[in-house]
């Protein structure tokens, strides 16, 4: 049996009706991911949140299936690491022998392509890098060959994590916090203004994500948030923050950055106290 893996937001794909589909649309740059299948839909679900668990739950049963049962794969992809991380899962998961060929959107870009057994097991390797709890592996997933533009993606992983010695925040936290300094929602990091390390970030995890970073910014440090809200929007990603002191001394360097804002991605947590990644 053939399964078509739809990995890309596009409706309309020349896939044969009666053909097996499976949509799988959860952007694995943001967010926690686990090396054992079960397990990483368990955390993607409380990740999205229970308005999506449904979906979730569906779409990685569904791919949980189309795996046992042996079938081949035709997978449906662009060129962004979203979508090849997601195949990479699919390597490392796939029965030895399944076919897995890869077709590129826009359609007709250039004709399918089916992956050889070293290029499947160069994706399985790929995620077995992305979904480790060990910082060195985690980060060498930018090496393996298998993502587009590794080198830009090595730099965005390492923009996620804060520093430990001199103690300091992420690129990407500092970015978040230099631009409250004036307020800031989170749809302003879209913008050709806006410093790079933060735009690249909010293009690729999308502005819902950083209007869930400013959020979490408002809540942490527990006792004395770095974010204040200072208007409440209906959508979250027109609401704006100001910095407070608190937030003012992260960025001079003082504060306890073990109790910052976590943020998950792949098998790594970002601040997370003691067992956080630092950089």
């Amino acid at each position: 049996m053939r399964a078509h893996l739809v990995l890309v937001p596009y409706c309309r794909l020349p896939i044969p009706s009666r053909a097996v589909k499976v949509g799988l649309l959860d952007n694995l740059l943001v967010g926690p991911s686990s090396p054992d299948l079960s397990e990483h839909c368990a955390l993607r679900v409380a990740h999205r949140g229970a308005r999506e668990e449904k979906y979730v739950r569906h779409a990685y049963s569904a791919l949980a299936r189309r795996i046992a049962d042996g079938s081949s794969f035709v997978v449906w992809t662009d060129d962004g690491w979203a979508s090849s991380l997601s195949l990479a899962l699919l390597c490392a998961h796939a029965r030895p022998g399944t076919s897995i060929s890869r077709v590129r959107v826009p359609v007709g870009a250039e004709p399918p392509k089916e992956l050889s057994a070293a290029e499947i097991a160069l994706g399985a390797e790929t995620w077995s890098r992305f979904v480790s709890s060990d910082l060195s592996r985690f980060l060498s997933v930018s090496e393996a060959g298998f993502l587009p533009d590794e080198a830009a993606f090595g730099e965005l992983l390492r923009s996620l994590l804060p520093r430990l010695t001199p103690p300091g925040l992420s690129e990407l936290d500092r970015c978040i916090l230099e631009a409250a300094r004036t307020t800031v929602r989170a749809c302003d990091f879209l913008s050709d203004a806006a410093p790079r390390v933060a735009r690249r970030w909010t293009e690729c995890a999308g502005d819902g994500s950083m209007a869930d970073r400013l959020a979490a910014w408002a809540a942490h440090p527990p006792s004395a948030p770095a974010l204040r809200m200072v208007e409440r929007a209906r959508s979250p990603v027109l609401s704006t923050y100001e910095l407070t002191e608190s937030g003012a001394s992260l960025l001079g360097g003082k504060g306890d950055l073990s109790l910052g804002a976590s943020l998950s991605v792949g098998g790594v947590v970002a601040y997370g106290g003691g067992s956080g990644a630092w950089r």
